[in-house]
């Protein structure tokens, strides 16, 4: 069974569900190019872990639209 939580504070800040954050460092702590998400669901798994369910919003220029379709 799954627990949902309406909020989840990590390294002294609160996010919670329909918040806009945005994520600017890969697993290597380097700074990249920032991506925004929605967060959408907080939930606590059975073995301790959280999941944080997002959306994602993608930059222009990573969409590909294939002129032949």
């Amino acid at each position: 069974m799954r627990s949902h939580y309406n909020a989840l504070d990590f390294c002294g800040h609160t996010y919670k569900i329909k918040d806009t954050v945005l994520l600017a460092h890969d697993s290597h702590g380097q700074m990249n190019k920032p991506w925004v998400v929605i967060i959408k669901d907080i939930t606590g798994m059975k073995n301790g872990n959280i999941m944080i369910y997002v959306q994602w919003f993608y930059r222009p220029s990573e969409i590909f639209i294939d002129p032949a379709s």
